[in-house]
């Protein structure tokens, strides 16, 4: 499913591509809201949102360890590219994720 365009030209713009993947993320097609927040995340890498909904589909769909995947990516992009680390928020999302697979073990 070709969800988005990518380029500087064909790509639909960070709004409108944040309310199609939170459509499906919403309406319970998480691999489509996975495959859409992964598409926008290739055209702004430095878009917080988009990484925290992606970690989150992983999760709802029990891909945590893809998840955590995410979570190291973004942490490595920001780093590298603004000398920062994530958010709070990010971060919090992350450890959520990281208990739940410790107790589950």
């Amino acid at each position: 499913m070709n969800i988005l365009v990518t380029g500087t030209a064909g790509f639909i713009g960070y709004h409108t591509a944040k309310r199609l993947c939170e459509y499906w993320k919403q309406t319970g097609h998480h691999e489509n809201a996975v495959e859409c927040f992964q598409r926008s995340i290739e055209v702004d890498d430095l878009a917080e949102d988009f990484y925290q909904d992606l970690m989150t589909c992983y999760w709802q769909l029990g891909r945590r360890a893809d998840a955590l995947s995410i979570y190291e990516r973004y942490k490595e992009t920001v780093s590298t590219k603004l000398g920062v680390e994530p958010s709070a928020e990010a971060n919090r999302l992350r450890k959520a994720i990281v208990s739940e697979m410790n107790s589950n073990t």
